[in-house]
């Protein structure tokens, strides 16, 4: 008989493990990237402050190089990081049982976390050199779900007796960073001008980073409470 507390801790340990195959693979995508970014083609390797991540995701780099490598490599990070993602969020509102608001919008907040752990296998699977609309529909989908994930979970959260109230707190600065994000890319910067791109890309950055790091701090969090209630 399958010990689906078991099953649980070990939903939440693929989540914390995230981090470390995530830096393996887009540092090595990043490392075997062929070159140019949208205000220099001709610039070698991947640069931090220019290029998108998405960028490590195409068949055929913005220089006009075949970036097999680092396509591959970038689909299998996103492929993993989606992949792990599911079964974290189906374990997850199994903490939350107080009450039936409790159950039912952890349940929620899962089923919109889920959608967006399928957007990154849609984007893992879609470069945006060969299907640009799918690839930025993925993107769009995220930039809804994502947030409205966190939102929820942080109530639940801070509604819960139990479950440490930073964790909660932690959502809503994540939160926060999604939204500035995306004030930014609809407030009309240029991409085409240095300074436009550069911004855009930083904050692709940092709300990519510092999500990936709430997810760590969240899992572990669950983890742990999970251990106390054997």
């Amino acid at each position: 008989m399958i010990n689906q507390k078991n099953c649980r801790e070990w939903s939440y340990i693929l989540v914390m493990l995230i981090p470390l195959f995530y830096a393996i693979l887009i540092g090595t995508s990043m490392f075997f990237y062929a070159g140019g970014s949208f205000n220099d083609p001709t610039s070698k390797g991947y640069t931090f402050w220019t290029n998108f991540l998405s960028d490590l995701g195409r068949t055929k780099a913005l220089s006009g190089r075949a970036n097999t490598v680092s396509c591959i490599l970038f689909s299998v990070n996103y492929l993993i990081f989606g992949t792990f993602i599911i079964p974290f969020l189906l374990a997850l509102p199994c903490l939350f049982s107080e009450n039936d608001f409790q159950k039912k919008l952890s349940k929620i907040g899962s089923f919109f976390g889920i959608i967006s752990a399928l957007t990154l296998i849609g984007i893992a699977l879609t470069p945006w050199d060969v299907y640009p609309e799918l690839h930025g529909l993925f993107g769009g989908i995220q930039g809804f779900t994502i947030p409205v994930a966190f939102t929820l979970y942080s109530i639940v959260i801070y509604r819960n007796k139990s479950y440490p109230k930073q964790y909660a707190f932690l959502f809503i600065v994540i939160l926060i960073i999604w939204i500035i994000s995306a004030i930014i890319s609809v407030s009309g910067v240029n991409m085409n001008t240095l300074e436009g791109l550069i911004l855009l890309v930083i904050f692709q950055k940092i709300t990519t980073f510092s999500t990936i790091f709430c997810l760590f701090v969240q899992a572990y969090g669950a983890w742990k409470l999970e251990r106390s209630l054997k």
